[in-house]
């Protein structure tokens, strides 16, 4: 069974109660686990299809306009500072597919405080970016 930890509903922060972290990781649970009925797991993360629908929905926005943002003409700033959410993202997900992938069944995540991100060890970002798949 797994084991989350939720943000209070209405938090600004997590749609649903669901951080950015939370969101990757039942994203990888969903991606990974294909021989588990969807609604199962969503109901690990006390989530329906309706609520995984706002939560994607808003994350996916807020990736996007960040990366809207940071692709601006000019900008000279590393992926790390131009992409914090992107960045705490892909690290998570790969985290999180990982422990699945070795067979753990309990995912645990504690979200990562907003100012973190921009702080990312240079090891974390890297191994973030070698988890991603490569360009078409």
């Amino acid at each position: 069974m797994s084991q989350v930890v939720i943000l209070p509903a209405g938090s600004q922060d997590a749609p649903e109660g669901v951080s950015l972290e939370q969101y990757a990781a039942i994203g990888a649970h969903l991606a990974i686990r294909t021989s588990q009925p969807r609604a199962e797991v969503l109901g690990l993360y006390d989530l329906d299809e309706p609520r995984w629908n706002t939560v994607q929905k808003i994350w996916a926005k807020r990736i996007e306009d960040e990366v809207m943002r940071g692709s601006a003409p000019g900008l000279r700033v590393g992926s790390d500072d131009r992409y914090p959410l992107s960045m705490r993202y892909a690290v998570a997900y790969a985290e999180a597919a990982q422990r699945l992938r070795n067979g753990e069944d309990e995912i645990v995540m504690t979200p990562v405080p907003a100012r973190a991100s921009s702080a990312l060890p240079e090891a974390t970002a890297e191994r973030a970016k070698s988890a991603l798949p490569e360009p078409a």
